[in-house]
């Protein structure tokens, strides 16, 4: 586990009283290999409006307006497995609701879902350090079973 904490001034007396070591110090498996040799880790608590450090690339906001429109067509698609037969009277009508209700909460359950994957997926996208033609793959592939 690799933990790292701000030092202040406060902290830095109360572990000169107690000998402890400093709180900047990196607790975990890594905490023996110097900072240039340790792997980067991404913090995926912060909004995924901080972590927008190479957005502005045009291929990766390429990638992220195609990934955004897969998946805002795909939870479009939805929606069509969802339909009541047009020109009901009133007891038809709650009769075909009725059986719409199953299928209305496969849509709910499927649009949720979905939301999800591309909440996550945008957030691990705009954390990307860079680019490669190996991530343009695997995002696409994706994409392309999100598609499915």
């Amino acid at each position: 586990m690799l933990a790292s904490f701000p030092l202040d001034q406060t902290n830095q007396t109360n572990q000169a009283a107690l000998f402890l070591p400093p709180v900047t110090a990196e607790v975990g498996r890594d905490s023996h290999r110097p900072s240039s040799e340790r792997p980067t880790v991404v913090d995926m608590t912060k909004p995924v409006a901080e972590t927008h450090s190479h957005e502005n690339d045009p291929g990766t906001a390429r990638l992220i307006v195609l990934s955004d429109g897969v998946y805002a067509i795909a939870m479009t698609l939805l929606v069509i497995n969802v339909a009541v037969p047009a020109h009901l009277e009133d007891a038809a009508f709650h009769r075909a609701l009725g059986d719409a209700l199953p299928n209305l909460g496969a849509f709910a359950l499927s649009f949720t879902l979905i939301a999800g994957f591309w909440r996550d997926h945008r957030r691990i996208l705009t954390a990307l350090p860079i680019e490669t033609a190996l991530v343009t793959r695997l995002i696409l592939l994706g994409l392309g079973l999100v598609a499915l």
